[in-house]
């Protein structure tokens, strides 16, 4: 037992070195508690004000919100996994944080060194030097490029890739227990962290590992190994899946509702009746091929579209600008218009945040290791690299990405496949790390190491070389530059010749390191050495890798883009115009807020203080969507004042001659729900969505034939006597009372969703079947009478998932132990 526990003491000793590493390089958040200003997490907050302030009121999960879009559930919003008893999951799913948030930025930092660690201790390399390696992961430049900009769900996905790697290859390293368990936990906690893409993507990968490993078995006829490893494999996956059974289940039936699935129209990018995303959409965030040497030059196409060359006075497009000022050639808003213009990028994305730079002296680490290891594991290297690389260029390798949209289940519901990138650091910084132990292990072969040496700086080297040639021939004109080419050629001039610099200096500088990590190996390789001073050689071409993608890193997220918590409060804090409005009491009424700027169907903040006819979610309800593309985004006669009105709109927030936000009373905002006059059945969702356009919502309904089977035989007999109200509002419960003299077609200012919504009539829950009715709204042809109506979301998934879910967490914790106690068993077995 105490040589067990001396032989954990490195491990444990390495944990703490980890987390006290993570908390000083973030420092400014671990001990001066300030904050990352990050996009996504303000939006976030947003988006759950509603959410959480319900959640506690009712002591219960929310699974239904108003606060945007006009209603949609939660699942994708937050929270949504029921009550499932998941502590082994839950426990190392923060413990892996630190036990902090999960936008805490040295928490996920300690979260990517950790699983990194891990991973390079199953390989077989050094504590010490895995130490090093997971310091080199933790800070890949992906992450830190997420992190700054809030996708923090995305990070924490990728941070948990390198244990679940490791679980893996333990399975085929014959641990079968052990491997299962950690594969099994670590796949449950990436479905938790809840970005599907990530794991979608890692897992193709893991076919390739699996398809390698076969091809070996057949070779060294061992198939039978390799069954009972991929057999072993398959289990545990499915055990990570189970105990999230209800995030994984409700987002299945969403998903056919949402933009991920189909339209019933043809006026959408995608058009009528294709399920999943439309090609346009789904890859407009293409890496251009060229744009690939930005992963070893990470200025190659000047990395950030929000840069510009004008915040350098001694640039030469900040000399033309003011050249042009001072010769009256433009005024004070068109210099102002240009600068802004005269950005650094130049590659094909309408925008970027930065390079995904994978770290020149890692790189030729990679390369060497690929030339020195000769294990099988190096070829699903190459091949994972290679399919990485050609996913990232998207509708630019449209054959083989197009391919893959169309055939691979699933794909066509991601957007952004260049996310991709980030998984190429497992193998860039795994085979690194391995490729440098390699080489400095021992004194034999240094022929054979030298050859694989001049091959490795020849490639890397030759690169750098090829990029700088590059920013001497290149014309440095990017796809967006090409209005102001036409207007201002003279400044484009500029910028080329600013473009060129940058390119240049990025390339001497990849190249600089290149040659000091492969200088110190060769010197290394010529040299009789001692253990000691194959150390000294490892810290040293580490140092060289850390200083390397540090100095990138900085440039994207630094010490400085930490700010005091209480100047992020602004955004939560409500301006007078919100606290006007707020002191309407009425239950349920939607805000439009033009006064931000920008889009408000991109931004959340209004649900900090309202229910938003607008919001922020990569995957709002379709029929939604197309409400939105067709009348408020493309319409060039105003805001669709109807349509505000049917989805209850009551106040327009937008800003006077002094840009001062001032609110709006909507006239013909319609309530909660309405008795209609008459209605009108049509053939299609296309005729239903076009009829909107002069639609009067509160005396007729637009019923699409497919959902008008149960109004056939009802004759409308308006009278304005008869009323409706709303009496209770929680987001997933809602109580209407109504008193009719006739039956009558109820129509609600609610958005209709498919998936488990109930009716209950007078406490008794109704048969009375809920239709799409003006496109996007609820309607119900109510029996006559005074009753009392209420809608419950109780959608079946969510309760089934959660018995599935308890099941499966269950499994998870038993094959947690078990695996844990057969870990315990060999380590006792190893050190007696």
């Amino acid at each position: 037992m105490n040589n067990l526990v001396k032989k954990l003491i490195p491990f444990f000793a390495g944990v703490i070195v980890l987390a006290i590493f993570s908390m000083f390089y973030f420092s400014p958040a671990a001990f001066n508690g300030q904050t990352l200003d990050q996009y996504d997490v303000n939006q976030a907050a947003g988006t759950q004000t509603e959410i959480k302030k319900y959640s506690a009121s009712e002591g219960r999960e929310m699974l239904w919100t108003g606060a945007m879009f006009g209603g949609m559930p939660t699942f994708q919003v937050y929270n949504g996994g029921g009550e499932t008893y998941n502590f082994v999951q839950l426990t190392a799913y923060n413990g892996m944080r630190l036990f902090q948030s999960i936008t805490s930025s040295y928490g996920l930092l300690f979260a990517g060194c950790l699983g990194f660690y891990f991973l390079l201790l199953v390989l077989g390399v050094d504590w010490r030097l895995s130490l090093i390696g997971s310091i080199l992961y933790g800070l890949n430049t992906s992450n830190m490029i997420w992190l700054h900009a809030g996708h923090v769900n995305k990070v924490f996905v990728i941070n948990l890739l390198a244990p679940t790697l490791a679980g893996i290859l333990l399975i085929f390293k014959g641990r079968y227990a052990w491997g299962a368990a950690l594969t099994a936990l670590f796949t449950s906690m990436q479905l938790l962290a809840n970005h599907v893409q990530i794991t979608y993507y890692f897992y193709i990968l893991i076919v390739f590992l699996v398809g390698f490993y076969l091809v070996d078995a057949i070779k060294n006829k061992a198939i039978p190994a390799f069954a009972k490893s991929a057999v072993t494999l398959g289990l545990a996956v499915v055990l990570g899946v189970l105990p999230n059974a209800v995030k994984l289940w409700t987002t299945l039936d969403y998903s056919s509702s949402s933009i991920r699935g189909k339209s019933e129209v043809a006026n959408t990018q995608k058009g009528a009746g294709i399920d999943g995303l439309s090609r346009d959409y789904a890859f407009d965030y293409s890496l251009g091929k060229m744009e690939s040497f930005s992963l070893l030059v990470p200025n190659f196409m000047g990395a950030e579209s929000g840069k510009s060359f004008a915040e350098d006075r001694e640039s030469e497009t900040s000399k033309e600008l003011q050249k042009m000022a001072s010769t009256r050639k433009i005024n004070e808003e068109q210099y102002q218009q240009l600068a802004q213009a005269s950005t650094t990028y130049w590659g094909e994305m309408a925008s970027a945040g930065g390079s995904f730079y994978w770290g020149a002296a890692l790189f030729f680490l990679f390369v060497l290791s690929i030339l020195q290891l000769k294990d099988i594991n190096r070829w699903w290297a190459v091949a994972s690299l290679a399919f990485i690389l050609m996913v990232t260029w998207g509708k630019n390798f449209a054959g083989f990405n197009y391919f893959l949209f169309d055939t691979l289940p699933m794909f066509n519901k991601f957007r952004d496949s260049k996310m991709i990138i980030s998984l190429a650091h497992l193998f860039i910084v795994a085979f690194g790390i391995l490729g440098l132990n390699d080489f400095l292990k021992n004194n034999e072969n240094k022929e054979a190491k030298q050859k694989n040496l001049y091959i490795a700086l020849g490639i890397t080297g030759g690169l750098s070389l090829l990029a700088y040639l590059y920013g001497m021939m290149g014309s440095m004109i990017g796809a967006n530059d090409k209005e102001l080419q036409e207007a201002v050629p003279q400044l484009v001039t500029a910028m080329m010749k600013d473009r060129a610099a940058l390119l240049q200096a990025d390339a001497l500088r990849s190249l600089l390191y290149i040659v000091l990590a492969g200088g110190l190996l060769w010197f290394a390789n010529r040299s009789e050495r001692s253990t000691t001073m194959n150390w000294i050689f490892m810290v040293l071409v580490s140092a060289i890798c850390l200083f390397d993608i540090v100095g990138v890193n900085k440039r994207y997220l630094s010490s400085e883009d930490f700010k005091n918590p209480n100047k992020s409060k602004a955004l939560t804090t409500p301006r007078e115009v919100d606290k006007q409005i707020m002191t309407d009491k009425a239950l349920s009424f939607r805000v439009l807020d033009l006064s931000r700027g920008g889009n408000p169907f991109a931004d959340a903040i209004t649900s900090h203080f309202h229910k938003s006819l607008g919001g922020y979610h990569a995957a709002k309800l379709q029929r939604y969507q197309d409400v939105v593309d067709k009348y408020f985004m493309q319409s060039k006669n105003g805001l669709p004042m109807n349509i505000c009105g049917m989805l209850n709109t009551k106040y327009i927030i937008t800003t006077d001659q002094a840009n001062k936000p001032v609110s709006i009373p909507v006239p013909e905002a319609c309530g909660n729900a309405w008795f209609v006059k008459s209605f009108q059945v049509v053939e299609n969702g296309q005729d239903e969505l076009d009829s909107l356009k002069n639609l009067k919502p509160k005396d007729k309904a637009v019923v699409q034939k497919s959902y008008a089977s149960s109004i056939e035989s009802l004759n409308i007999q308006y009278d304005s006597t008869n009323t409706i109200a709303l009496t209770k509002y929680v987001p997933d419960d809602m109580s209407y009372t109504y008193n009719a003299k006739t039956e009558q077609l109820a129509v609600f200012s609610e958005v209709y969703y498919p998936n488990g919504w109930n009716l209950y009539l007078d406490g008794q829950k109704s048969d009375l079947p809920l239709m799409k009715v003006d496109y996007t709204l609820r309607g119900i042809k109510l029996p006559a009478g005074q009753h009392t109506l209420q809608m419950k979301f109780e959608p079946a998934s969510y309760y089934k998932g959660q018995m599935v879910a308890r099941i499966g967490n269950i499994l998870l914790s038993l094959l947690f132990f078990a695996g844990l106690f057969f870990w315990y068993k060999e380590q006792r077995d190893e050190v007696k």
